[in-house]
């Protein structure tokens, strides 16, 4: 299954998109890494890019953090490919589909610019 699948039909960007993301740990690793934590603040997107699992039944306050913090590492494509692979994407709630769904079009629209 493509990561992409649940969002669109595949398409040509697909392959882009799957190349990129493969490597799987040792790339979210080196990613986690480039994150500067400032010390004692919380970062609960980085355990939900970890275990997407511990995104289901987030509270709406909860959501706002993760996709905040999601949005200002520039993690938040990762945030959804992580969860569709992880078979949760679904079970999210309607409104953090809708902005996880937008992040993946539009990670494939600034690749295909780049192209």
């Amino acid at each position: 299954m493509r990561c992409c699948e649940c969002f669109r039909k595949a398409g040509p960007s697909e392959n882009t998109h799957n190349a990129s993301t493969r490597g799987g740990d040792s790339l979210l690793q080196a990613e986690i890494r480039s994150i500067r934590v400032i010390r004692g603040q919380s970062l609960p997107f980085l355990a939900a890019l970890v275990d997407p699992g511990s995104l289901l039944g987030r509270s709406v306050s909860e959501w706002s953090v993760i996709l905040a913090q999601a949005r200002a590492t520039r993690l938040l494509h990762r945030l959804a490919v992580k969860a569709s692979d992880a078979g949760v994407l679904n079970d999210l709630p309607e409104p953090a589909r809708t902005i996880l769904a937008a992040a993946v079009d539009e990670w494939h629209v600034r690749n295909q610019r780049s192209r």
